[in-house]
C-alpha cells in the first residue's frame, strides 16, 4: 500500500507559486517477473519496491489550467519529474486527482486504491499547507526570497512531523544536489523528532500514573518542597488531603476490576474539575490520592470548604457497568505550616486524620489535630514493642477452671494470654490483641498460645494430674489460614497431647464471613477428634439454620447477658432461651462470668449444664492452677467460698 506522505508550501506574493510534494512510486519488482517500466513511471501492484520522488508542479492561483510553459518553465524538465500526470496514461477517471493541473486521467499503471490513497494524503496536505503559508509568508516578504524547495518530515511510520524548507533569492528548480540535501535533511530532522518525542513520552509515563493520568508520587516530591517555599516566601498556607475511597475493593470484588479502574477514572476527573491548574492531585496507589491546594490564605474555613467541595464531587452518583452507584471518601486534612514543617511531616499527619475519618464511621473529612499525633505516635510504638514482644515471647498464658453443675467439679480450662511487658507490667488481652489482629502479628501470637496450651496440658497428666479439656481461642484471621488444620495437628503431635483433650473456640462472627468455607474447616478438625465450641453465642449474627449443621459441641453464652441477672428480666429470658436452643439441639451450654450466687442459682434452674467466671476462680498461672487442680474442690460452694 502506498504510503501516506503530507507536503509543505512556500509563497511569495506576485511571483510563480509552487508546491514540492513528494509521493510514493510502486515500480513493478523483478521478481513479480514483469519488465521494468521506464524511468520516471508509476507501474505496478503492491509486490513492486517502493521508492520516494520529489515533484515540482505549477500551482498558479490564478490560472490553474495553464501549463509550465506558460510562466517560463521547461515544460519538459517538469514532464520529466511528473511521470505520473502523462497525458499519455491509457486508463483514465475523471476527478479522482482533484486540485492538480492534469487531473482529468489516472496515471498509467496507478490501481484505483493507489488513486484514492493518493487522494488522501493530500487533502490532509492541503490542510498542513494553508498553516505553512501562514507562517512563511511574512519571512518571505522580510527577506527577499523567490522560491523554496519543501518536503514533509516524516516518522518512521508515515506520520507526518513537520516541514523542512530550503529558500533560495533565485527563482528556479531544486538542482540533483539540492534535492539531495533536502531528502537528508528531513530524514535526519524526522529521527531527531521522533527521539524527542520519546523522551517526552517517557518522561511522561515516569511522572503520571497509566491509568488516570494523574501525577504520581515522584512527581509530587518534585513539586511539594518548591510549593512549601512559595508559601513561605508569600505567608500563604498550603494545604494537603490524604484521600482513600470507602469500600472500594466491594466494587472490584461485585463488578470486576475493569469497573474498578473505570471508577478511578471517573473519581480522576472528577476531582480535577475542582481545582484550579496551580493544585495538584495525585495518586498514590490503588484508591488512595493526596491533594494539594496552594496559595491559599490562613484561613481553615477557606481550606474546609474546598476540600468538601472535592468530597461532594466525588459522592455524586454514577453509572458503572449498568449500575448506579455512590462512591464516598474519607479524608485526612492538614495545613502547612500549622500541622508539619516539611513535606514527610504533613503527608505523615494526613495520614493519620484519614484512618481517625475512617475509624469514626467513613464518609467525613477531619482536620489534624495534636492529639491525633499524640495517639499515632503511641500506636507505632505499641506496634513495635508487640512486634519484639513476639520475638521474645514475652506472653504468658492464664488458665480459668471451668465447673460442671450436675458434678461439682472442675472438667476443663480456658487458656487466656497475657502480655508480662518488661516496663508495664501484665498487659491485659484488651490492650493488644486489637492491635495484633490489625498488624497481622495475631497469627503467631495464637500459634504461641495453641502450642504452649496443648504442651502444658500435656504436662499436667505427665504430673499425673486428672485429664481435662484446654481451650484455646482462635481469631478470624487465624482461621482462614490455608494450612490452619495442619498447624492444629502439628501442635497435638509436637506436644503428645490426645486430640479429644483439646477444644477450639469460635465466634459467630467469625464463622458467619464465609459459611461453607468454615463448614468445611470445622469438619477436618471434627476429624482429627478435636472439639468445637461457639464463644460468645448470641451476640453475632448467626443463622439458626446454620447452627444445626455447625460440627460444634458446645454453646458459651456471652458475659453480657449474664452479669445483670437477675436484676434485668430480658437477660434472663434470653439465657433461658439460648439454654433451651442447645438442649434441643443436643449441645452442651456453658456460662461465662458468673461472679454471684444469685446467677448460679437461676443458671442451675435453667439448666445450663456447666459454668466459668470470678465466683469459681479467676485466670490463674500455671502454677497456681496446678495447685488449685491438686487439691479438687468437691463442690461449688466451698469453691464459691474459696474464691470470695
Amino acid at each position: 500500500m502506498a504510503d501516506d506522505v503530507e507536503t509543505a508550501a512556500a509563497q511569495q506574493a506576485g511571483h510563480d507559486h509552487w508546491y514540492c510534494r513528494r509521493f510514493t512510486r510502486y515500480q513493478r519488482s523483478q521478481a513479480c517477473g514483469a519488465a521494468p517500466g521506464r524511468a520516471g513511471q508509476l507501474v505496478g501492484d503492491d509486490c513492486g519496491r517502493r521508492a520516494d520522488r520529489t515533484v515540482l508542479y505549477r500551482t498558479d492561483p490564478v490560472d490553474r489550467g495553464a501549463t509550465p510553459g506558460d510562466q517560463g518553465v521547461d515544460p519538459a524538465s517538469v514532464s520529466r519529474q511528473t511521470p505520473p500526470f502523462d497525458r499519455r496514461c491509457t486508463q483514465s477517471r475523471p476527478g479522482l486527482l482533484r486540485g492538480h493541473p492534469w487531473r482529468c486521467h489516472r496515471p498509467e499503471g496507478w490501481l484505483l486504491r493507489h488513486c484514492r490513497l493518493y487522494r488522501k494524503a493530500r487533502l490532509r496536505c492541503r490542510r498542513a499547507d494553508r498553516s505553512a503559508l501562514g507562517r512563511l509568508c511574512p519571512l518571505i516578504a522580510q527577506y527577499g526570497y523567490r522560491s523554496c524547495w519543501s518536503t514533509p518530515i516524516c516518522s518512521y511510520q508515515g506520520q507526518v512531523l513537520g516541514t523542512f524548507a530550503l529558500y533560495s533569492y533565485q527563482k528556479g528548480l531544486p538542482s540533483e544536489e539540492h534535492n539531495e540535501l533536502i531528502s537528508m535533511a528531513a530524514h535526519l530532522a524526522g529521527i531527531a523528532i521522533e527521539r524527542r518525542q520519546s523522551e517526552e513520552r517517557i518522561q511522561f509515563m515516569a511522572h503520571h500514573d497509566a491509568l488516570t493520568g494523574l501525577p504520581n508520587r515522584l512527581l509530587f516530591d518534585a513539586r511539594v518542597a518548591s510549593a512549601l517555599q512559595e508559601a513561605r516566601q508569600n505567608d500563604q498556607w498550603v494545604a494537603l488531603a490524604f484521600l482513600d475511597l470507602d469500600n472500594f475493593k466491594l466494587i472490584n470484588d461485585s463488578l470486576g476490576h475493569h469497573s474498578g479502574d473505570q471508577l478511578l477514572r471517573i473519581v480522576a476527573d472528577r476531582m480535577r474539575t475542582c481545582v484550579r491548574r496551580s493544585d495538584m492531585i495525585v495518586r498514590v496507589g490503588g484508591d488512595e490520592f493526596i491533594i494539594m491546594l496552594t496559595g491559599l490564605p490562613a484561613e481553615r474555613e477557606v481550606v474546609l470548604t474546598r476540600f468538601e467541595k472535592i468530597r461532594s464531587a466525588i459522592a455524586a452518583p454514577m453509572m458503572l457497568s449498568g449500575h448506579s452507584l455512590q462512591i464516598t471518601c474519607s479524608m485526612g486534612v492538614v495545613c502547612y505550616p500549622e500541622h508539619g514543617a516539611t513535606a514527610v511531616e504533613l503527608l505523615a499527619n494526613a495520614d493519620s486524620a484519614m484512618y481517625r475519618a475512617k475509624e469514626i464511621g467513613r464518609n467525613n473529612l477531619q482536620l489534624f489535630s495534636a492529639e491525633m499525633a499524640a495517639k499515632a505516635h503511641e500506636k507505632l510504638l505499641r506496634h513495635e514493642e508487640l512486634r519484639d514482644a513476639v520475638a521474645r515471647q514475652e506472653f504468658v498464658l492464664h488458665y480459668q477452671p471451668q465447673l460442671n453443675l450436675e458434678t461439682g467439679r472442675m472438667f476443663a480450662a480456658e487458656s487466656l494470654v497475657r502480655w508480662q511487658h518488661p516496663e508495664r507490667g501484665m498487659v491485659s488481652p484488651g490492650e493488644f490483641i486489637p492491635l495484633a489482629e490489625e498488624t497481622g502479628l495475631i497469627v503467631a501470637i495464637g500459634d504461641w498460645v495453641l502450642n504452649e496450651a496443648c504442651r502444658q496440658n500435656k504436662a499436667w497428666q505427665d504430673a499425673g494430674l486428672p485429664p481435662i479439656v484446654i481451650s484455646v481461642n482462635v481469631s478470624a484471621r487465624q482461621f482462614r489460614e490455608q494450612d490452619w488444620v495442619c498447624r492444629v495437628s502439628a501442635a497435638l503431635r509436637e506436644s503428645g497431647l490426645e486430640a479429644r483433650y483439646l477444644e477450639l473456640e469460635l465466634t459467630e462472627s467469625l464463622i458467619m464471613q464465609d459459611v461453607p468455607a468454615a463448614i468445611a474447616t470445622m469438619h477436618e478438625l471434627e476429624a482429627l477428634g478435636v472439639q468445637l465450641a461457639i464463644d460468645d453465642f448470641g451476640t453475632g449474627y448467626s443463622s439458626l439454620s446454620a447452627l444445626k449443621s455447625f460440627p460444634v459441641s458446645r454453646l458459651k453464652i456471652d458475659r453480657s447477658f449474664v452479669q445483670d441477672i437477675p436484676a434485668d428480666e430480658d437477660d434472663m429470658a434470653i439465657t433461658g432461651a439460648i439454654i433451651s436452643l442447645a438442649q434441643k439441639l443436643h449441645m452442651r451450654v456453658i456460662a461465662e462470668g458468673v461472679e454471684t450466687q444469685a446467677q448460679l442459682d437461676f443458671l442451675r434452674i435453667s439448666g445450663c449444664d456447666e459454668i466459668q467466671g470470678y465466683f469459681f476462680s479467676k485466670p490463674l498461672r500455671a502454677e497456681a492452677f496446678e495447685g488449685m487442680f491438686a487439691a479438687e474442690p468437691g463442690s461449688v460452694a466451698t469453691a464459691g467460698s474459696e474464691a470470695a
